[in-house]
């Protein structure tokens, strides 16, 4: 049985086909009964992926200040998916 909307599909044992058939049919749209924006097609998630607005962090802030200078700060800077900068991209 086919996953019934992106989130489901998430945790499905096999999304692909799902997947494909949504970029064929809705590259990037608004899934009104979800409340949220699904970018399907290749071309679509490479723009919202290099999209400024997108960003982990904001890149004067590679740290939440509450954690700044603190130990959870010193392992929430080192996480790769907290950070876009230069030493996160490999």
């Amino acid at each position: 049985m086919m996953p019934a909307d992106p989130l489901e599909a998430v945790t499905h044992p096999d999304p692909y086909p799902y997947y494909r058939a949504l970029a064929a049919r809705q590259p990037f749209g608004f899934d009104e009964r979800l409340g949220l924006w699904v970018a399907a097609g290749p071309a679509e998630v490479a723009a919202v992926l290099s999209h400024p607005d997108c960003r982990v962090r904001p890149p004067t802030q590679p740290v939440p200040p509450a954690l700044a200078g603190t130990a959870a700060g010193e392992l929430f800077g080192r996480l790769i998916r907290m950070s876009d900068g230069a030493a996160h991209a490999p």
